[in-house]
């Protein structure tokens, strides 16, 4: 359970590049589909 220290929301610096482009294309991809109206 140690490898949960690297997903630490409460310190957003410990964020790697990798993981917030897949947040924002995630997020991305949930505004397209409600977009289409």
């Amino acid at each position: 359970m140690n490898d949960m220290k690297e997903y630490d929301f409460g310190k957003p610096q410990s964020y790697s590049r990798e993981n917030l482009t897949c947040l924002n294309f995630l997020l991305a991809e949930f505004c397209k589909k409600y977009k289409t109206i």
